[in-house]
């Protein structure tokens, strides 16, 4: 929740989160976002985010295994 800022509503306003036309506009907003595939055998998650900001934060926090 740091990363996206929210003050409140837990992980639904997370999930939900549209962006403002100021956040659209802005190059440097550090914010996470992606998707999840699953199948039968595999999930795949994709995120994206600023590599010097949020990316660079899920980095220190998930070790390489």
């Amino acid at each position: 929740m740091e990363a996206a800022k929210a003050e409140q509503g837990g992980r639904r306003a997370i999930s939900t989160k549209k962006l403002t036309p100021e956040e659209r506009k802005n190059r440097t907003f550090d914010f996470l976002g992606g998707f999840e595939i699953i199948d039968d055998d595999f999930r795949l998650f994709v995120i994206e985010g600023l590599s010097a900001g949020a990316m660079k934060r899920l980095e220190e926090l998930i070790p390489r295994s």
